[in-house]
């Protein structure tokens, strides 16, 4: 087989990865590259179409930000920042996104009543943050273990 020399990632340092039913790649000069899946719009592309090659992922919101933390969730994708600051985009249909509405993202959503963020996790249709100070909340499905909007 042989081996690409092509491509975004193509002499990229990744230093973080997340795969759920899409990935999630993000190197050591902060650039975040996705491919995988894409009914959602979790790759942040026009697109709706399944990508087979990574693609960069840029939005105009994470500019001048240092990303610490990426995860992938099945239709959704959660970046933290260096500033303690979590930012979601995808489906949203049980409010994973963590902005009271029900619709998918288009564009990432700031989950900015959260503040000082140390880690991140999303799952099927759920997200969990853990706070600087101890804090645990969650948002999206009430069902299964995604616990909803709670602070525990």
């Amino acid at each position: 087989m042989a081996v690409s020399t092509s491509g975004v990632l193509f002499g990229k340092n990744i230093t973080k990865i997340s795969s759920m039913t899409h990935v999630l790649a993000l190197s050591k000069d902060n650039k975040l590259y996705g491919w995988g899946p894409n009914s959602a719009y979790q790759l942040y592309d026009d697109s709706s179409a399944t990508k087979l090659l990574p693609i960069e992922i840029s939005p105009p919101i994470l500019a001048n930000k240092t990303i610490i933390d990426i995860q992938s969730g099945p239709l959704g994708s959660a970046v933290l920042t260096s500033d303690g600051i979590a930012y979601y985009f995808g489906s949203n249909k049980l409010g994973t996104a963590g902005s009271g509405l029900t619709e998918y993202s288009t564009t990432y959503v700031t989950l900015s009543s959260l503040t000082n963020v140390a880690k991140l996790a999303a799952g099927y249709d759920h997200c969990v943050a853990l706070t600087l100070d101890g804090k645990l909340y969650t948002w999206g499905a009430i069902f299964g273990l995604g616990l909803g909007g709670m602070i525990l």
